[in-house]
């Protein structure tokens, strides 16, 4: 550990110092990992056995992370124009789907989950092994709590006429699909998807000034054939939180998630998929 753990310490209570050097830790590892990538690009595989496991001696492990504190340390003299001048910043971690942020902003700007059944944990399963006795969560339970996790929930989720009409639509052809589980497991799983995603809409829209300015950048996707249009989903939800379209841009991204597995049936159909940024505005 790079500092030290006291009873009632929490991990975001670590200085701007230690959070660096746990940046380049996590950095130098990924570097030592690089054998373990897969197809996946968002997460490494995990080692079927001991043998398969690496074995560093003390030395690589202090030349690696030094280095990557020096790239770490680059960006600070690299020629950036500073658009926020002094103005002060804050980070506060929160779960979305449960907290409404006590404090109004003016403006939200995110990038949530895309509906591709992507294990978020197994992303950051080197960064979660590194700080692992500095949390005080249950990596089952972390999991299980990610919008898009691959877990199914406990919990039944019942489908909401918030969600719209596109959803409810989508959600029937997945129920109706042919494909062995989709009445179950994918069912369920998309389920929670869109209940978490629309919770945190609610909490957004909550901590929003009226007025306030909501930019979400959103992916579509694929469930076996049938296509997931998540912006219009979302735009959809949005409005029933109170939330009005003022713009959409899309985009083609050739880095389709959903194209990675070749023996998938709607393959040949994805060329790519289609990034929407949309902007909405909080009525009075």
């Amino acid at each position: 550990m790079l500092v030290e753990k006291r009873p009632g310490w929490a991990i975001d209570e670590i200085s701007c110092l230690a959070a660096t050097l746990y940046v380049a830790l996590f950095s130098s590892y990924r570097e030592h990992t690089r054998s373990f990538r897969g197809s996946n690009p968002t997460w490494l595989k995990a080692p079927k056995d001991l043998k398969e496991r690496i074995r560093q001696s003390r030395s690589a492990v202090e030349t690696g992370f030094l280095a990557a504190i020096d790239r770490v340390a680059s960006l600070y003299d690299a020629p950036t124009r500073n658009v926020l001048g002094a103005s002060p910043g804050e980070i506060r971690l929160a779960d979305a789907t449960r907290i409404v942020p006590s404090a109004q902003v003016d403006c939200v700007l995110t990038s949530p989950p895309s509906c591709t059944r992507i294990d978020y944990t197994a992303a950051t399963r080197i960064e979660l092994a590194v700080v692992d006795a500095l949390l005080k969560v249950d990596t089952v339970e972390l999991n299980r709590s990610m919008i898009g996790t691959t877990k199914v929930p406990t919990r039944d989720v019942e489908r909401n006429d918030a969600w719209g009409t596109t959803c409810l639509s989508f959600l029937d052809d997945v129920q109706a699909h042919k494909s062995k589980a989709s009445g179950g497991y994918y069912l369920r799983t998309h389920l929670d998807y869109f209940d978490k995603m629309h919770r945190s809409m609610v909490n957004m829209t909550g901590a929003l000034k009226d007025e306030g300015y909501a930019i979400m950048i959103l992916q579509d996707s694929y469930y076996k054939d049938v296509h997931n249009d998540v912006p219009k989903v979302i735009s959809e939800m949005a409005h029933s939180c109170g939330l009005a379209l003022e713009q959409r841009a899309d985009f083609r991204s050739p880095n389709c998630m959903s194209r990675i597995n070749p023996r998938a049936p709607s393959r040949s159909l994805r060329t790519g998929a289609v990034e929407s940024v949309l902007v909405f505005r909080k009525a009075n």
